[in-house]
């Protein structure tokens, strides 16, 4: 399948994201409940129901998840490499080295699943549910201990936080709860699993609209070499890197082809909230995170265009 007729409904829904943004039929109150709806019922929804039926694919899975999490890990590297030249050279502050690094080292995971699921269906999002149970506890592992040595707010670096913020993590428990269905003997009734699959047709076109009407084009119109290092290393090196890796370990076309994906998509939008609980630079990192959702709107097609070979299974 032609990589346009893949996107092309995608790029409809962020643009009916948008207009209804615009609009002001729903207000910055409605578009937050409709997030925490995404983030807690129905992106969860998918991610069990997807896990639940998983049959098989299990060493596939995990060369995948290897692929990106060593992709994730060397741009996290890069990013740290970076430290002295934003603190030394460019005589940038070092909280706004924080909002870099949680520009690199995350990934909006519900852009990630949206896509996937929409090109994919079901068995992408089985595919990468291993990856997201990794790349999740390591970029929140990574970001909190930089934000604890270099951001404003200096009380150390509390890793019982860390681990009770994860063990709250609505994706991981997703992924927990569709790994007991899938090995118990004992299926959940019917009727559970027709509303998880109801609940999953509405997660993807209700989470592209959602990511839509974030779009900032305004924000992201930035020259700051810091927004731009940013970026280079999460759009353009993270996703090259999964295509060298993936290559390297065997990935199948498919898998490689989610491999991009995954690897393709924006820093999270939770960056600017940790940012400010935690001192980092929220008015960086809120330009950080527009640059790298419109920037993703460019660099995601050109990729897929040139690697996504596993988007025609």
């Amino acid at each position: 399948m032609p990589v346009v007729q893949i996107l092309l409904p995608i790029v409809l829904l962020l643009l009916l994201g948008r207009g209804i943004a615009a609009s002001g039929i729903i207000d910055a109150g409605g578009w937050r409940g409709i997030d925490r709806l995404l983030y807690f019922v129905l992106f969860p929804a998918l991610i069990i129901e997807a896990v639940a039926r998983a049959e098989g694919g299990s060493g596939e899975a995990l060369r995948l998840a290897g692929c990106l999490v060593a992709a994730q890990a060397i741009v996290t590297v890069g990013g740290l490499l970076l430290r002295p030249v934003i603190l030394a050279r460019l005589k940038r502050s070092r909280p706004a080295f924080t909002s870099v690094m949680q520009g690199v080292v995350r990934w909006n995971t519900m852009v990630a699943l949206a896509l996937v699921a929409s090109v994919h269906g079901p068995e992408g999002v089985k595919l990468v549910a291993l990856s997201l149970s990794v790349m999740i506890p390591f970029a929140n592992l990574v970001s909190v201990t930089v934000l604890s040595i270099d951001g404003d707010n200096q009380s150390g670096v509390d890793f019982a936080a860390i681990f009770s913020q994860l063990l709250r993590n609505p994706f991981l428990i997703s992924i927990a709860v569709g790994l007991i269905i899938a090995l118990s003997p004992v299926k959940p009734p019917e009727a559970i699993g027709a509303v998880l699959r109801s609940l999953s047709l509405g997660a993807t076109a209700i989470g592209l609209i959602a990511v839509g009407a974030g779009l900032s084009v305004r924000k992201a119109l930035t020259l700051d070499p810091l927004v731009l290092a940013s970026a280079a290393l999460k759009l353009v090196a993270m996703p090259l890197l999964a295509v060298a890796i993936g290559g390297a370990v065997g990935l199948t076309p498919m898998a490689l082809g989610i491999a991009v994906l995954a690897a393709s998509v924006p820093t999270a939008s939770a960056s600017f909230v940790l940012a400010r609980e935690m001192g980092g630079d929220s008015e960086l990192m809120a330009r950080i995170i527009a640059t790298h959702t419109v920037a993703a709107m460019a660099t995601l097609p050109l990729l897929l265009m040139l690697f996504g070979a596993g988007l025609a299974n």
